[in-house]
C-alpha cells in the first residue's frame, strides 16, 4: 500500500465559525473553501480540513469529533488488502477519474478516510 497522510478533519456546525477561529484567531492560511460545506486550513505545516456535520458518511453513524484523512495512490487496492486483514471498510464513494473515497475503521474503531483523485498526484517521496 501507498498512503500518504493529508490532513486530520474535524466537523464542525458551523463553517464559517471554525474558518474565522482558524484563520483570524490561530492565524492558519485558508488554502480551500468549497461551498458546499467544506474547508481546508494550514499553520505551520500542519493541514486541518472543516467539514459541516450534514457531509458527514452514513458509515460513521453519529460523526466523530474528527477523522485522519489519507491519500491513497490506487484507492480500490489498498480497501482490497485492508479488508483482506479483516478490517472494517465502507463503499467507495464517486466515480474514476474524479474524486473517490471509503471510511475504513482501525483496530479500535476509529475512522479513517482513505481518498483518491486523478486531479490531485500522489507525492513521489
Amino acid at each position: 500500500m501507498r498512503l500518504h497522510a493529508t490532513e486530520i478533519t474535524n466537523y464542525t456546525d458551523n463553517l464559517d465559525q471554525a474558518v474565522d477561529f482558524y484563520s483570524g484567531v490561530l492565524g492558519f492560511r485558508v488554502l480551500k473553501r468549497f461551498e458546499w460545506g467544506f474547508a481546508l486550513v494550514e499553520g505551520g505545516g500542519t493541514r486541518i480540513g472543516l467539514m459541516a456535520h450534514h457531509l458527514a458518511l452514513p458509515e460513521l453513524g453519529e460523526p466523530p469529533a474528527s477523522h485522519l484523512s489519507i491519500q491513497s495512490a490506487n484507492l480500490a487496492a489498498d480497501l482490497e488488502t485492508l479488508r483482506r486483514a479483516k478490517f472494517r471498510v465502507g463503499k467507495i464513494t464517486g466515480e474514476a477519474p474524479g474524486p473517490r473515497a471509503a471510511i475504513v475503521f482501525d483496530p479500535d474503531g476509529h475512522p479513517l478516510f482513505l481518498w483518491e483523485d486523478s486531479s490531485q498526484p500522489f507525492p513521489a517521496n
